[in-house]
């Protein structure tokens, strides 16, 4: 199933998230769709007809702050939400949690996505 009109965002300090997003970019055909919030994010808002994909790290089990504030310049009316957690060698503890709950406010739609271990 491929989104209507997928919009990923990635905050990405080394590089890691944007690899992740550009996978997932070039999967959805949607290379076009991808906006780096990792320096400056614009004021954006989407409809319910959108598709939000949020791709993020993981520092410590916690999302960045900056990350965070960048997210509070989108808005949404009942927009759909797919949250992207990239970690490494530790647990994402509540960093979905956290982005779930920054997102809600700004109008996302259930912005949730359930953790799967791989190890």
């Amino acid at each position: 199933m491929h989104p209507r009109n997928p919009h990923l965002y990635f905050f990405s300090p080394t590089g890691g998230t944007q690899r992740v997003a550009g996978l997932f970019a070039e999967n959805l055909n949607a290379a076009d769709a991808c906006t780096d919030i990792t320096v400056h994010a614009e004021a954006k808002t989407f409809s319910a007809d959108d598709c939000l994909l949020v791709f993020f790290p993981v520092y410590g089990g916690r999302v960045p702050g900056p990350c965070l504030a960048r997210m509070r310049a989108l808005r949404g009316t009942d927009t759909p939400a797919v949250l992207v957690a990239v970690f490494g060698n530790r647990a994402v503890d509540d960093a979905l949690l956290e982005m779930r709950n920054t997102l809600t406010p700004q109008g996302a739609s259930h912005p949730v996505i359930k953790p799967r271990s791989h190890a």
